[in-house]
């Protein structure tokens, strides 16, 4: 058995304010019927506790390409199940990121498409904003990929500490 805690409300809100979704769209996200079923998750005076299975698949769905998704489902009807697509009708407004400086700094994860992202800082106790920076347009059907960096950080820090990030084959 996977040793599991599931995420708190207030972990959940935070992934809907980092994803610049509705509760609609994280419903989507979910699976489930509507805004009104996700809320039951994020509130009341008695939430419920987001399941093991579903969080896996909000993750796969967040983490996954269109591609990766695609094997999954695959392997969903080589199963026997009957399954459509399983990526994000909203998939064309997220972009793949890789955050710098902050609370999320070093780390990558889907999110909205936004020029702005802002994030909760438990060390300093306040919100703080990160720009993006859109990388190299993508080919085919690869996702786009962007860096968000904190707004306080020059683009000179910004291209720094991107340049560190590479792979030494990759810098002259």
């Amino acid at each position: 058995m996977i040793d599991y805690t599931p995420p708190s409300t207030n972990d959940l809100a935070k992934l809907k304010e980092q994803l610049g979704m509705t509760g609609e769209q994280m419903a989507e996200l979910a699976s489930v019927a509507g805004g009104q079923q996700w809320r039951k998750y994020t509130g009341g005076a008695d939430p419920r506790s987001l399941g093991l299975h579903m969080c896996f698949f909000m993750a796969a769905r967040l983490a996954l390409s269109p591609n990766e998704l695609a094997k999954v489902a695959a392997k969903m009807r080589d199963i026997g199940a009957e399954v459509g697509d399983l990526t994000l009708d909203a998939d064309a407004n997220l972009t793949n990121a890789t955050f710098v400086g902050g609370p999320h700094a070093g780390k990558s994860m889907r999110v909205a498409d936004l020029d702005t992202v802002k994030a909760f800082d438990a060390e300093a106790g306040e919100y703080v904003l990160y720009r993006r920076y859109k990388l190299a347009a993508p080919k085919g059907d690869e996702p786009s990929h962007s860096v968000y960096a904190l707004a306080s950080l020059t683009p000179q820090e910004v291209n720094k500490a991107v340049l560190q990030a590479l792979p030494s084959r990759n810098r002259r």
